[in-house]
Formats: structure tokens, C-alpha cells, sequence
């Protein structure tokens, strides 16, 4: 496989076995996946590319090269863009038009709209394939038409972990039974009483978690706010501004609580700066992704067992404990590509269960979209040397991903989550009030769904 990032280098895939022989048993054993392996290793035929657009591809370089191993004759190579960068998933590269598309969950709004810009998926008779998926993850791959546009290849999932080392007994079972929002808030407020050190190392992480667990985009279909979400949206904002410190919009909704105490700073997770206050033990939680959690071990790793890790709270507007990020990769076939027979052997080999299942005991990897990976235990009963204790982190992340809520985000969705974050990051840096903050994401978010 030829990685060309934006710098022109190519890297090479490391060779697993393992893999190999998972994908030659599937194939054997059930028929699931049919490479036509005889027929592409002919000697005589033609070098084939197989070009991917993608914003990432961390944890699938082994299956991807292994599947190469299978057809010889094939090459493929991944192009990488932003996930936010929609006007380039059809660009042609260096040497010829794009064969696999890949959209975010985040942004699968934007992909959905454009059906005629994918294969349909539905002509290829693979209905089955949906008794194994997580059925958000499913339906994101439909279009606004009810072309089947892309299968999910993973999803994710956030909680939250904290240091157990630094907090009381009494606080660690506040979290450990936390129902709200307000009861985190609460114990991270009695946390910072006791140790003047914060909380949780960002506001903005926090409004941006307890958003995610809406089970409402909060967008009309003509793009325009909901008459009934901005009570909603408020209560999110107002829970954040008792994390920072400030004074609500009207009565808190937490009773008792009111915003005295800054719970949260003000960083920017994964940045050096985060890096040398985690390091310094100066936060004691984080809401951790699966897919970022490694910055913790890569910041700190003299804190490895140090951690608890516990579910998101239940918000009593909001739904089930835990949540997805909203996050997980799509890949679709695009309309034009010229081996599409090729492109759809390859989605089925990548989005087989037993394929994803064994990409993630392949040292942690992506969190499969597969159903079965958490009904056979494979993903529940995950452990690292990192985050160690009882629950273990694959149980709570298991628990995340299907508490996952099944609504399907408009492209309006990024747009008020963005606004909020990006005001509640004005009041952090003194730019606004907290009432001139609200106002102007209210405004922003008009504007620019207006301009959609």
C-alpha cells in the first residue's frame, strides 16, 4: 500500500500474518469475502491502482496490506484530505480519479446529499450485510435517496477517565454513580475544593460531549433552528458555564451549584501545553475517545493504572449513558471509478465482521462497527497496560458505542455544536460575556444555515 500524504512521501504497510490467514480462513469457511485471488495473480495481467480519499486510516495498514498480498496485481493507494475538505473527495489525483470515497460520520450529511456521486451499494445484493452492523452506523450510509452509498468500517465512542490516584474515595464513587451531568459537575467541584488543582483540563470538551448525547440535530428540514431546541442547547451551554466558572443564563440548572468554582482550564487536549499539565497532575479527568485515548499514555506514561474509566453521565435530556463521538469512517464507491468490481471486493473484505473484529485485537485497534464485536465479547473484555482496573476499558467503551443514539445528524448538527464551542471559547479568553457569547452563536448559527 502507497500512503501519499500531502508531503509526497510513500511508506510501506508492515506485514502481518496473523491477518492473512484470518482473511484466507473467512474466506474459505463462509464465502463471506471472494477475492478472485487466481484471477489477479496472473502474471500476464495488467498493474491495477486502487486509489483511497480519506482523512485517516490509523489502524487498517495491515488489513489493507494483507489484501493487497491477496491480489497481486493491485496496488493501493491512499490520498489523504481533511474530512472537513467535501469539494476534494472527487478530485483526481497525481495519476488518476479516485476508486474509494470516505466520509465521517460527522460530516455524513454533506456525503448523503450527493448520491450521484457514489455507487449504489444496493445493487450489489448486500442486504445481509446489515444484520452485523451497528444500526446508526448503518443507516449513516444512506442517501437522502436511499442509495446505499458507503459501509462503516468503525465507530467511536467517548468516556470519561480520571485519575483515581488524585481524587478522595468519596468523589471517586460520586463519579463511579453519577446519573447527571450535575453529579460530575458536583464532585468536580468537591475536587477542587480539596486540592485547589482543576477538574477537567478544558471546557469546551465538556459542551462538546454533553451535545453530542442529543438525541435532536436541532435543525428543521428548511434550516432553520427548532422552535423547541433552543431550551436544549441552553441547558448544555449553562452546564458548561459552571464547569468554567461563570455565571448561568438564568437559573442554574444544577441546584445548589452556581459556577463559583472553575472547575475546568482552558487547553487545547493533545497540544504540548495539555501535555506538560496532565503530566504535572494538574486536571484530573478527560473525556477520552478510543481513538485519542493514546495521548494520554504518550503524555503521561508514568500514570499508566492511575486511571478510572467511567461512562458518561445520563443527562436527563438527553438519553442513554455514553455516547459516540460521532465519529467512525464511511467508505463508498465512487461513480466513476473505473474498478468498481475491484473497489467492492475490497469494502467487503474491510467491513467483514471477523475482519474488524481481529483488526481490533490487533493491538487495540479501530472500534469495530461490527455488532458482533461486542456481543462475543470481543470487545468488552479488552484491556491494556495503560488504563487497567475493573471495569475494564473495553466494557465501558462497549457500553458507549451502543448507547450510541440511532438519529442520523443533518449537515446543520456540526454547525451549532461548532458555534457554541467556539463561543464558549470567547468567555474562556474574556472576549464576551456569557450572554454576548450565547447571542453571538445564536446569530452564527442562523447565518450560516441561511447560507446552506
Amino acid at each position: 500500500m502507497t500512503n501519499l500524504a500531502p508531503h509526497g512521501r510513500s511508506t510501506r504497510c508492515p506485514r502481518v500474518f496473523l491477518v492473512v490467514l484470518i482473511l484466507s480462513l473467512v474466506a474459505a469457511a463462509c464465502g463471506t469475502i471472494e477475492p478472485e485471488s487466481i484471477a489477479f495473480a496472473d502474471t500476464d495481467a495488467e498493474q491495477t491502482t486502487l486509489r483511497i480519499a480519506t482523512s485517516r486510516i490509523e489502524g487498517f495498514e495491515a488489513a489493507i496490506a494483507s489484501w493487497e498480498r491477496d491480489h497481486p496485481t493491485v496496488d493501493i493507494e491512499v490520498m489523504f484530505d481533511s474530512s472537513e475538505d467535501h469539494h476534494e473527495w472527487l478530485r483526481e489525483g497525481a495519476n488518476g480519479p479516485i476508486d474509494i470515497i470516505a466520509f465521517e460520520g460527522e460530516y455524513s450529511a454533506e456525503a448523503r446529499a450527493l448520491p450521484e456521486l457514489f455507487v449504489d451499494l444496493n445493487e450489489h445484493d448486500l442486504g445481509d450485510l446489515e444484520a452485523d452492523v451497528l444500526p446508526a452506523r448503518w443507516n449513516e450510509g444512506f442517501a437522502d435517496d436511499g442509495a446505499l452509498i458507503g459501509l462503516p468500517i468503525d465507530v467511536d465512542a467517548q468516556v470519561l477517565i480520571v485519575r483515581r490516584d488524585l481524587l478522595q474515595p468519596a468523589t471517586t464513587r460520586s463519579l463511579i454513580e453519577a446519573e447527571e451531568w450535575c453529579d460530575v459537575i458536583e464532585a468536580g467541584n468537591d475536587f477542587v475544593t480539596e486540592t485547589d488543582t482543576s477538574f477537567f483540563g478544558d471546557g469546551e470538551e465538556v459542551l462538546r460531549a454533553i451535545l453530542s448525547q442529543s438525541r435532536s440535530s436541532w435543525v428543521t428540514a428548511d434550516g432553520t433552528i427548532d422552535s423547541g431546541a433552543e431550551s436544549e442547547l441552553l441547558r448544555a451551554w449553562n452546564l458548561a458555564m459552571l464547569t468554567v466558572g461563570v455565571e448561568t443564563l438564568g437559573p442554574s440548572p444544577c441546584p445548589g451549584l452556581t459556577g463559583e468554582i472553575s472547575i475546568a482550564r482552558d487547553l487545547e487536549p493533545g497540544e504540548s501545553v495539555w501535555n506538560g499539565e496532565i503530566a504535572n497532575d494538574n486536571f484530573a479527568a478527560v473525556i477520552a475517545k478510543w481513538s485519542t485515548r493514546e495521548r494520554i499514555s504518550e503524555a503521561y506514561p508514568e500514570s499508566a493504572g492511575r486511571w478510572l474509566t467511567v461512562a458518561l453521565p445520563i443527562d436527563d435530556s438527553r438519553g442513554p449513558a455514553g455516547t459516540s463521538s460521532e465519529a467512525g469512517l464511511h467508505f463508498g464507491i465512487a461513480a466513476d471509478s473505473p474498478h468498481v468490481d475491484i473497489a467492492l471486493d475490497f469494502l467487503l473484505t474491510i467491513t467483514d465482521p471477523v475482519v474488524q473484529r481481529s483488526i481490533f485485537a490487533d493491538g487495540l485497534g479501530p472500534l469495530p462497527a461490527a455488532r458482533s464485536a461486542y456481543t462475543n465479547g470481543s470487545v468488552p473484555n479488552a484491556e491494556d497496560g495503560f488504563l487497567v482496573g475493573t471495569p475494564t476499558i473495553g466494557s465501558v467503551w462497549a457500553d458507549a458505542v451502543q448507547g450510541r443514539s440511532e438519529l442520523i445528524a443533518s449537515d446543520g448538527r456540526p454547525v451549532v455544536i461548532s458555534s457554541l464551542v467556539d463561543a464558549l471559547g470567547r468567555v474562556q479568553s474574556e472576549l464576551d460575556t456569557p450572554d454576548e457569547a450565547w447571542n453571538r452563536a445564536l446569530n452564527n448559527i442562523v447565518t450560516e444555515l441561511s447560507e446552506r
